[in-house]
């Protein structure tokens, strides 16, 4: 929003280019000392001209309408699939580990069941290791 020529915020819009992050500076009067900074980010195309609110939703796209997808009603599922959904419908949302050894099945053989579940969009995973039904 502000800032001088050598200002922190330059170092800060700097590292964030360097990584590939969004840069955005608000413009400001070319006399006025703390803006110096935002107008020349500006101008040497290292941050996004931003006037309102709806310059950043049009950028990042928030507006768009996405099209609802048509849920399958009558999904098969492979035998650990369904061990696995049943298992979820019972105890709600799981750790890998408990359910794991619940289900007597090595953690390597419950993951790519897990991720073919999720890529059905039946389940989700959740921070911490955590899997629960949509």
């Amino acid at each position: 929003v502000e800032s001088a020529f050598k200002g922190g915020s330059l170092v800060t819009a700097k590292f964030a280019n360097e990584y590939n992050r969004e840069v955005f500076a608000l413009p400001g009067k070319s006399t006025d000392a703390l803006s110096i900074g935002c107008n020349y980010l500006i101008k040497s195309h290292q941050a996004y001209l931003v006037e309102n609110s709806k310059d950043i939703i049009d950028y990042f796209n928030f507006n768009s309408k996405k099209k609802p997808k048509q849920i399958d009603l009558f999904i098969e599922f492979s035998n650990d699939e369904n061990l696995i959904v049943n298992y979820l419908k019972t105890n709600g949302k799981q750790h890998i580990d408990k359910m794991s050894f619940d289900l007597n099945l090595k953690s390597y053989e419950l993951m790519p069941v897990l991720l073919d579940l999720e890529l059905k969009q039946i389940i989700s995973t959740l921070p911490g290791k955590f899997y629960d039904l949509l």
